[in-house]
């Protein structure tokens, strides 16, 4: 059982050509990251790298490949063609996890999973997104002054949890004021997508516009310090 090259290659392409392994028995926290080499695909010398089958009853399908440096290809349950789900390994990393990581929510923080007086130190970094303007302009209440909120739809178009932070920046038409509204931030599973809203006061009647930003990050590690 082997993956096409037109698997290889779209695997290579979405890994960023960089080891995509998240086991923590490979002694690393968060993304393994190790910097490969296309032509070094099988070679035990520097940038070595292979597809690997995250599934080894799985399919050859691209959900089912990720691309390994040679280090965290060799420590695999399914090396040598021995599946670590026979050997019971899943339990064990389960509750390696809840000590040294606890949970770690969608707010990116570390929930007390057994190791109180840690967190968890993470990096991150940019992330591709989508966003679409859904409402951005418009005129205050009819009678009273109140809230308007500007909107816009955010999509999280990777292969992992990311993080979004939108800014709006909003002006009242009629004062000619302008303000950068809180940020709101939203971690996203991926594929999906979420609505977001400001909060800006104009009087009634009032012309109002906005326009905004989006920053979006994935975590990259995440090593545990003491608090």
């Amino acid at each position: 059982m082997s993956f096409s090259e037109d698997i290889v290659k779209q695997a290579w392409r979405r890994s960023g050509e960089r080891c995509e392994c998240r086991r923590t028995t490979c002694g690393h926290m968060g993304r393994c990251n190790k910097s490969l080499l296309w032509n070094s695909r099988g070679k035990e010398s520097e940038g070595g790298w292979e597809a690997h089958h995250i599934n080894a009853h799985g399919s050859d399908s691209l959900s089912n490949c990720e691309i390994l440096c040679q280090s965290c290809h060799k420590k695999t349950g399914s090396y040598g063609g021995e599946s670590m789900e026979d050997a019971g390994w899943i339990i064990v990393i389960v509750l390696l996890l809840a000590c040294f990581v606890g949970y770690l929510g969608y707010t990116g923080r570390v929930v007390d999973g057994g190791c109180p007086g840690y967190e968890c130190a993470k990096t991150l970094i940019p992330a591709p997104h989508e966003d679409k303007a859904i409402e951005l302009s418009g005129k205050g209440p009819t009678i009273f002054a109140g809230t308007v909120h500007p909107k816009v739809r955010i999509t999280n178009p990777n292969n992992e949890p990311a993080l979004f932070k939108v800014t709006f920046f909003c002006e009242n038409r009629h004062t000619s004021t302008s303000q950068y509204l809180n940020p709101v931030e939203i971690w996203l599973q991926p594929g999906t997508s979420a609505e977001i809203e400001g909060d800006f006061k104009v009087g009634a009647k009032e012309n109002w516009a906005c326009t905004y930003s989006v920053e979006a990050s994935q975590i990259n590690s995440c090593e545990l310090q003491q608090i």
